[in-house]
């Protein structure tokens, strides 16, 4: 009750981001709106006896009593500041406080206007999605916006659009789900284990407390002692794959805007099936399975270019996931922000037998978990966020990281989003498909709910025929 009387009397609350998330800030501010952004896409279906379609005051209001209300975080705005000597800048949030009207970041488009517009294979929600992740965000409101697309059919695909530097992945979407409910039939069914289950909590009685904060402590120590030597190390390679790791060099120059495409939905316990026949993990095998779709659009670059083909089998492509820093007995903090996950890269092979892309995948994410880097920790992270935001070297290692190099086809960004086991529904309509997507090229993003898999693809319209990609990336034998 103290909290939310100080919040009222001061509604702009200001302060500085964190050095992972003032990265992420400048990252936004210096590619003209093309950032490290999340975004997710529910497909809702109208119940029998509801009121069809999700209107825009009722999901504004939703996202009010479910999110801001709660974490003033989402409710905030991104501002820079001047610091040293005028040589750099700081970015930091400011509170908008209670009164800030939620309509003002929600939109809602009909999909028949948005086809007419643009009358090709795409569907209207990934044409929407286009556009949303190459717009920036306007900078006296909060870096979030949703657009409702509402179907010809009375349903309604809910369109969203987050700014990395205000939470990790992980946040926000647990903050998207915080949107949601179990379905009637689904309520009472064990779907609490789920990471991605937006109203479900870690149960405090699972963790021994002294037994945690023991290994907490020592984690600390381990990682401070580990610290130096690794994590200068870890600098020089990070986000450095040598030209050698692909034979083939589509082109060295920018090419058009971008395009979204939504991948087919495949059974989690197809994947199974493959995961038990071959002894590798689900992660494991979703990365062959996309290592495949890389093979396939790096061939027909070459083809396209008039270039040979190399050996299939040593072609090698750089694929680059998120890793979770958190411990597992962390809770989920929506309203804390900050980012709490870095980025690795590895090398796989793009051999043409998916069981040896499979052991390929095996054996390089065996070697980057047992590598000291993953027992840095947070330390790790602030360590390596304080350097990155050094006022020469920062400019330089955005160039790198959203540079041309991204669009060689050297390189694949990796998202993994463990969404909710059960159906759940959202202003009281069933959510029958969820796709989640980084606005970022080159990029995959698998999300699994109600066990089916789907994939999404950040590409490039001249270069890249995302739908053979996505059928290669979906098909499990």
């Amino acid at each position: 009750m103290v909290h939310q009387t100080e919040c009222a009397k001061m509604p702009r609350l200001k302060r500085q981001l964190s050095f992972e998330s003032n990265f992420l800030a400048a990252i936004e501010d210096q590619t003209d709106g093309h950032g490290l952004n999340i975004g997710c896409c529910m497909h809702t279906r109208a119940a029998v006896g509801s009121h069809g379609r999700v209107s825009r005051e009722e999901f504004a209001k939703l996202w009010k009593e479910r999110v801001t209300d709660r974490y003033p975080r989402y409710r905030s705005r991104i501002y820079s500041s001047p610091s040293l000597l005028g040589l750099d800048v700081h970015y930091n949030v400011e509170d908008l406080g209670e009164d800030f009207d939620v309509l003002s970041i929600v939109d809602e488009v009909k999909a028949d206007d948005v086809l007419r517009e643009r009358p090709q294979s795409m569907s209207a929600v990934e044409t929407v999605v286009e556009r949303i992740m190459t717009t920036p965000f306007d900078e006296h409101l909060p870096p979030i916006k949703f657009v409702l697309v509402q179907g010809e059919d009375g349903n309604t695909t809910i369109v969203s659009k987050l700014h990395h530097a205000l939470a990790d992945g992980f946040s926000s979407i647990m903050a998207l789900l915080e949107l949601t409910d179990p379905m009637p039939d689904t309520q009472l069914r064990g779907s609490a284990n789920g990471v991605g289950d937006g109203s479900s909590r870690l149960s405090e009685d699972d963790v021994n407390s002294k037994t945690s904060r023991l290994a907490s402590g020592l984690c600390i120590l381990w990682q401070w002692l580990k610290l130096i030597p690794w994590a200068i190390y870890m600098l020089l390679v990070f986000s450095v794959l040598p030209d050698s790791y692909t034979s083939l060099h589509p082109t060295f120059s920018r090419r058009g805007r971008l395009e979204v495409r939504f991948g087919k939905e495949v059974s989690v316990e197809d994947l199974k099936v493959v995961s038990r026949a071959t002894g590798a993990k689900i992660n494991d095998v979703i990365l062959a399975l996309l290592a495949g779709a890389a093979r396939r659009y790096l061939l027909a670059e070459a083809v396209k270019n008039g270039k040979e083909i190399g050996d299939p089998a040593s072609l090698r492509m750089g694929f680059q996931f998120t890793a979770n820093m958190r411990s597992m007995n962390d809770k989920p903090r929506i309203g804390g922000g900050g980012n709490e996950s870095w980025v690795f890269s590895v090398p796989l092979s793009l051999h043409a037998d998916v069981r040896e892309r499979i052991r390929d995948a095996q054996l390089q994410t065996g070697r980057l978990k047992s590598s000291p880097a993953f027992l840095f920790g947070r330390v790790f992270i602030r360590f390596c966020g304080l350097f990155m935001n050094l006022p020469l070297f920062r400019p330089l290692l955005i160039q790198s990281i959203c540079g041309g190099r991204y669009l060689l086809g050297k390189t694949l960004t990796v998202t993994n989003v463990r969404g909710p086991r059960n159906v759940r529904s959202v202003c009281g309509r069933e959510i029958v498909g969820l796709q989640c997507y980084v606005s970022y090229p080159q990029t995959f993003t698998v999300v699994t709910y109600n066990g089916r898999m789907s994939t999404t693809i950040c590409t490039d319209e001249a270069t890249v025929d995302a739908e053979v990609s996505l059928r290669a990336s979906s098909h499990c034998s």
